[in-house]
């Protein structure tokens, strides 16, 4: 298994429920089972957020510099 940190478990929970959390269809996938259950999947889900986190401070970057 490789190392992952609490931060990455944290990134994967935030991004999720930020994802998932307003659709009641996939809001009941929010469990560690689903989140952590299978390491390939978690894997995926740690890359999404990591690229979407990225993504986002990219964002609010460019949206402070053109201020």
């Amino acid at each position: 298994r490789p190392n992952v940190t609490l931060d990455q478990f944290k990134s994967v929970i935030l991004f999720k429920n930020e994802k998932w959390g307003g659709d009641e269809k996939m809001a009941q996938y929010l469990t560690p089972a689903t989140l952590f259950g299978s390491e390939r999947k978690f894997l995926g889900y740690l890359d999404e957020a990591t690229n979407h986190w990225i993504k986002k401070a990219k964002d609010a970057a460019m949206r402070e510099a053109l201020k």
